[in-house]
């Protein structure tokens, strides 16, 4: 492997590990849009960092701030205008109809948004994490880890979280579909279409019983130091073992049908898109032109009485020897 090769990201910050260079910590730096995922941007640039040959074995993703990441978005009309570039230049998978696909944009052409949103999250971005077979990826919790984020979360190898964590993808309660059946396989299907279907978020200790989760912590202290730790003992580990657990993960989830569930996900997703409802276009204009926080109360609005549960809720003890219930 090549040696500490750091490169400066636009739209992430990426650091080795100054006391153990066989670690890389990837932090969001947008805590004003609680960390959303600019899809243009932010992705390509994941995906490079990926599979930079950087000397590390182990990528520790966290966000800045109080959230983990509330899914995908920008900031706002000015970021979206200076950050989305013209079809020429969208990164691998977007543009491939000769168009941008705009979500919420009944202009853009069917195809465009089947090819592009086929093209790209689980069958170009996020299934990285999983091919990136040199590399060890732990996701580090906290606040609000909501739709794309969430999807970010579950393909690492890893995910530990604190307490104050909350899981959910609330806008499918407009439209939308998920990028990846691996919700399926670590969730199963009674609890991904409990979830989906109320557009309802469950805390730490919920996410952790129902396998999205390995470990919740506490306090954010002690999840950073978990973290650190799991890091450590992973960057000991030999390379080989490391390539040889994750082809052997791939490999079987292939063969239960990983790819084949990622390709109609990702038709369905662009059929979605296109046939996009008013309440969707709301949506999509609200966090374009004010940001997550007001996209997401437009959401929520109709189901308050529904989330007075979630957001009483408090964080039930956690068993950290047993998983019981946890699915698999």
């Amino acid at each position: 492997m090549a040696r500490n090769k750091v490169k400066k990201y636009e739209w992430f910050k990426y650091e080795i590990d100054k006391d153990n260079p066989k670690i890389a910590i990837w932090t969001f730096t947008r805590p004003k849009s609680l960390n959303t995922i600019p899809p243009y941007n932010l992705l390509p640039e994941l995906r490079e960092a990926a599979w930079t040959d950087d000397g590390t074995q182990v990528v520790i993703i966290k966000g800045e701030g109080r959230a983990f990441g509330a899914g995908y978005g920008y900031e706002g009309s000015e970021e979206l205008n200076k950050a989305i570039p013209t079809w020429e230049k969208l990164p691998v998978g977007w543009g491939a109809s000769g168009k941008a696909p705009m979500m919420g944009d009944p202009n853009t052409p069917f195809d465009a948004h089947i090819s592009d949103y086929l093209n790209t999250y689980a069958l170009n971005y996020w299934r990285t994490f999983w091919e990136q077979e040199n590399k060890f990826f732990i996701a580090q919790v906290q606040g609000f880890c909501i739709a794309g984020s969430l999807e970010l979360a579950l393909h690492s190898d890893v995910t530990y979280a604190s307490e104050d964590a909350w899981f959910g993808y609330p806008v499918t309660r407009i439209e939308g579909s998920l990028c990846s059946p691996l919700w399926y396989y670590c969730m199963g299907p009674k609890k991904v279409m409990e979830m989906m279907c109320t557009g309802g978020l469950i805390n730490a200790a919920d996410a952790y019983q129902w396998g999205m989760v390995n470990k919740v912590f506490p306090t954010y202290a002690d999840l950073d130091k978990g973290v650190k730790r799991l890091a450590k003992a992973v960057s000991l580990m030999t390379p080989r073992a490391i390539f040889n657990m994750k082809m052997q993960r791939r490999v079987l989830y292939m063969e239960m049908g990983y790819y084949s569930g990622a390709h109609i996900m990702g038709i369905l997703g662009g059929v979605l898109h296109n046939n996009t409802t008013p309440e969707a276009r709301e949506y999509f204009n609200l966090m374009i032109e004010k940001g997550p926080r007001a996209a997401y109360d437009f959401v929520n609005a109709p189901f308050a009485w529904f989330d007075e549960e979630w957001k009483k809720a408090r964080a039930k003890p956690i068993d950290t020897k047993q998983q019981k219930n946890k699915r698999k």
